[in-house]
């Protein structure tokens, strides 16, 4: 799977539920993540980038959820600066990370794409 989700049983809550519960709890990064992770399955981006950017609001330590920020950003949202941005506070917060390598790889590789504009 693409993007890296924090649900993973058989039936999906739906977005509905969760948009209530963030009536309740709106400060909740929890909630803003997996909203998002059930945007991002319904190809809807835009609302996936906000309620994953309201999660590193509440929570800037979320390391998975500036991982798939940036995926989001460089793949569907075609916006590199702000992809390498997201890359680079995902190392960050995980310096020990399984993916390290591949990862400073693409951030390179979209540094170099910036630079040839």
């Amino acid at each position: 799977m693409l993007f890296r989700s924090a649900y993973t049983g058989n039936s999906l809550p739906t977005i509905k539920t969760y948009l209530k519960l963030l009536r309740l709890y709106p400060d909740n990064a929890d909630i803003h993540y997996n909203l998002a992770i059930l945007y991002l399955k319904t190809v809807d981006y835009w609302d996936a980038s906000r309620e994953l950017m309201q999660a590193v609001r509440i929570n800037p330590r979320d390391e998975d959820a500036w991982y798939n920020l940036a995926i989001l950003y460089e793949i569907f949202l075609s916006n590199k600066k702000l992809a390498i941005s997201s890359y680079r506070k995902y190392l960050k917060l995980d310096p020990k990370a399984k993916d390290r390598g591949l990862v400073k790889g693409w951030i390179r590789l979209l540094e170099k794409k910036v630079n040839e504009r």
